[in-house]
């Protein structure tokens, strides 16, 4: 028996160790990768899926398969390896509570990615957002926010008076 699951084990290990080069850590994954269930599954080698997929059961067990399958994909190369699902839970954790503690726990376990991750990922994606704003898009919605901001010392020096404005858009489909 144990031979079986030795055997088993190997030919995952070396499936792991084939993975495309795409999924490696030079570059983070889209969104749409991140949401999608068939972009998850895809990132799979099919003999963790087929092995987990018989131990794992009930109705809607394909979230729960993908996240498993990528935690152990994760696990069997953290530094080859940045798995969709474990990025985007630990930068959905991060944006959600603000909470450093929170991300290094659940990385520890081994269900996301670092905060170093997150900090770098959140770093990249202010790098690389486009300033022009589309002049129309079906389905999306534009507001400019602006505000001021006065630091007023009582000896009179030292005060700082600036003002910010942004624009706010809401996604009306999936950019690519």
């Amino acid at each position: 028996m144990y031979i079986i699951i030795s055997a088993a084990a190997k030919v995952i290990k070396a499936d792991i160790n084939s993975m495309p080069s795409e999924t490696n850590k030079k570059f983070y994954p889209p969104y749409c990768k991140v949401s999608s269930k068939a972009e998850n599954k895809a990132f799979l080698p099919n003999s963790l899926h087929i092995l987990l997929s018989i131990l794992l059961c009930g109705n809607d067990v394909d979230v729960k398969l993908a996240s498993i399958e990528q935690a152990v994909i994760q696990a069997c190369r953290p530094r080859g390896i940045l798995a969709p699902l474990q990025i985007g839970l630990a930068v959905q954790l991060h944006h959600h509570f603000g909470n450093r503690y929170l991300v290094d726990l659940l990385n520890h376990m081994g269900f996301c990615a670092s905060y170093f991750e997150v900090q770098r990922f959140e770093t990249n994606a202010a790098a690389t957002m486009n300033t022009t704003i589309p002049s129309y898009f079906p389905g999306t919605f534009l507001q400019f926010v602006a505000d001021n901001v006065d630091h007023n010392v009582l000896d009179g020096h030292g005060t700082f008076h600036a003002m910010g404005i942004i624009a706010c858009t809401t996604p009306g489909s999936n950019y690519q």
